[in-house]
């Protein structure tokens, strides 16, 4: 059932029985036929939690495509930002650039970490996520009407929160299927968030694809026919860290929607594409492709080939 809304009945609406001192409220769902339709309930009835739960993945739903129409506002921000501090990147990579002038080991090491650190902090604070608040969203959102659907969706995603905090302890469940029945609600709603996750990282990802070059994308598109099935891509993982299987984790996806970017890419299906898979640096393409530099191993492949050519 696709609960639309919910809201709290009026006692002179109430067409339930035997309703002296218990909440009532209305739900509101999309029946098979597209038709809009409406029912009661009591708060603290089993009936209720779970429409609760359907109507809160709905709201999740709504979530994510404002957070879409929100994003490129925030995207302008940051853009600005790195603008305004050019001046700092083209300072702070001179001190890098004279650091391989200099003849004193001692000199040259202490302008390159200047230089480096500098570069770092100012990368990570002008690139540094803006949280999704309403605070922010007032802030840079210029469209009065995304803000105020954020607003009005932020109230009944709270209004749902304080149902089940009210109802949901009061409910004993009578038996174990009735029980399955809400975990498997959560397990779809679960479901539901991941595919949103990974639907967003498509987004972020196919946006650094199109900047890479022709070369880039053909050397993908080889590795891509290579691979029997790229859904099942994973690259060696050594005994790490649990935060940094995390960034693993995300790397094997960009890498995995960039292969199948480059499969899909039908500006290369004429080009020659005789490359050898083993010369083939995924990792490589994706540093370039990601234009967030989020990971200090990206400022550090900027130094070294800095360096490399400074060596020639």
């Amino acid at each position: 059932m696709n609960i639309i809304d919910i809201y709290k009945t009026n006692m002179e609406d109430i067409k339930l029985v035997n309703h002296e001192g218990r909440d009532v409220y209305t739900c509101v769902y999309i029946d098979e036929n597209k038709q809009k339709k409406e029912f009661q309930c009591f708060g603290d009835s089993q009936k209720f939690i779970i429409a609760l739960d359907d109507y809160e993945k709905h709201l999740k739903k709504v979530e994510y495509r404002i957070n879409n129409d929100i994003k490129p506002y925030f995207f302008k921000i940051k853009l600005k930002k790195n603008l305004m501090v050019s001046p700092a990147y083209i300072l702070e990579l001179g001190i890098l650039f004279s650091s391989l002038l200099v003849p004193s080991t001692i000199l040259a090491c202490a302008m390159y970490l200047v230089g480096m650190t500098s570069f770092i902090e100012t990368m990570s604070l002008v690139n540094k996520s803006i949280d999704l608040n309403m605070d922010n969203i007032k802030k840079y959102v210029t469209d009065s009407k995304v803000v105020e659907a954020k607003k009005r969706l932020d109230e009944k995603l709270q209004f749902v929160k304080s149902l089940n905090n009210k109802y949901f302890p009061k409910i004993k469940f009578e038996n174990e299927a009735e029980k399955e029945e809400i975990r498997n609600l959560k397990r779809v709603r679960k479901e539901l968030d991941d595919q949103q996750k990974q639907n967003k990282f498509r987004e972020e990802d196919f946006l650094d694809y199109i900047k890479l070059s022709e070369e880039d994308k053909l050397k993908l598109r080889k590795k891509g026919m290579s691979l029997q099935n790229i859904q099942k891509y994973r690259t060696f993982k050594p005994d790490v860290p649990s935060f940094m299987n995390t960034t693993r984790e995300r790397d094997d996806i960009k890498i995995r929607n960039f292969l199948e970017f480059a499969l899909d890419d039908t500006n290369l299906k004429d080009k020659d594409i005789d490359i050898n898979v083993r010369d083939i640096n995924l990792q490589k393409i994706i540093e370039v492709g990601n234009t967030s530099l989020k990971k200090e191993s990206s400022f550090i492949n900027i130094v070294n080939s800095i360096n490399s050519k400074g060596g020639r």
